[in-house]
């Protein structure tokens, strides 16, 4: 199907203010979005890989998700894009802190990925070595400007180097953006897409829990908070434990606090009091301990 020019897009595309992992590479990006429609009204989404060739932009038709999981998937790899990391800014640094790193692939070919800080060992004159967070370097000032000479060393969570430990510098991280993605273009794909898919897919009705549109337009509703949740849980996966547990239909808002970040919040809201309070007696009742898959 013949797709139209991004410049007859509705909507324009929204500024370039969102990463992407891209499936190729498994690298970040700082991508833009549009939404497209061809001559049949169907939708999809146009990715855009900001300073690179329109040829390598990727499209994501509305009609192409089997599943909503294979929505989710495509959502979970836009985040708010991260930000260079200043000289002054290394104390942010320490063991086990996750940033969005750099990784040069021989001379030119610099890429994206998450990783970790772990750990540096510094040999000694003995067979024996010392484990400490980070090397650490005195600053020096250049025109009154600090210059940050540490080194690094960090895991690697993604891509080629998943899995090896290599030594960085600052001008290598990024600053992951910890607060919730907002992206209308995104959102507005995302419901064309979830739309599709309820109306098409026998199950809608039971999947329709899943949706991630406002539940709660009206003036009155219920919400709390839960403490100490994965980080790397999604809104969709809490609705569906709820879902299970107790047949409740609820909305979650995960917020994410300062790095580093080793868990997460989230705030359910919940239609009616009865709701709420069915669920809030779930969570309380000491027969019931939720435990994550990682122990949390």
């Amino acid at each position: 199907m013949a797709r139209k020019t991004p410049s007859d897009a509705v909507p324009t595309p929204a500024p370039p203010n969102l990463d992407f992992r891209a499936p190729g590479d498994d690298a970040w990006y700082e991508v833009r979005l549009a939404v497209e429609e061809d001559v049949e009204g169907e939708a999809a989404l146009r990715v855009m890989y900001c300073n690179f060739s329109g040829a390598l932009d990727e499209l994501y038709p509305a009609d192409r998700f089997a599943s909503l999981r294979e929505l989710e998937e495509l959502a979970g790899r836009f985040r708010p894009s991260s930000v260079q990391l200043q000289d002054e800014e290394c104390g942010m640094v320490v063991e086990g802190t996750e940033f969005c790193a750099s990784h040069t692939f021989g001379d030119r070919d610099v890429r994206f990925y998450d990783a970790v800080v772990e750990s540096v060992r510094a040999p000694l004159q003995s067979r024996f070595l010392i484990s400490i967070p980070v090397r650490r370097s005195k600053h020096r000032s250049v025109n009154g400007e600090a210059i940050c000479n540490c080194t690094f060393v960090v895991l690697w969570k993604h891509g080629p180097l998943a899995g090896e430990r290599t030594p960085i510098n600052v001008q290598d991280i990024c600053i992951m953006e910890q607060k919730r993605l907002q992206n209308p273009t995104l959102d507005h794909f995302l419901d064309i897409a979830r739309n599709r898919l309820n109306g098409n897919d026998k199950t809608g009705k039971q999947e329709e829990r899943y949706s991630l549109r406002p539940m709660f337009r009206e003036k009155n509703h219920y919400a709390f908070w839960i403490d100490n949740l994965e980080k790397d849980l999604s809104p969709i996966t809490m609705n569906d434990f709820i879902y299970g547990q107790t047949s409740l239909s609820s909305q979650v808002e995960l917020s994410y606090g300062v790095l580093p970040v080793t868990s997460c919040s989230g705030m359910v809201h919940l239609r009616t009091e009865k709701d709420a309070k069915k669920l809030l007696d779930f969570l309380l009742d000491p027969a019931h301990i939720v435990v994550s898959s990682t122990g949390r």
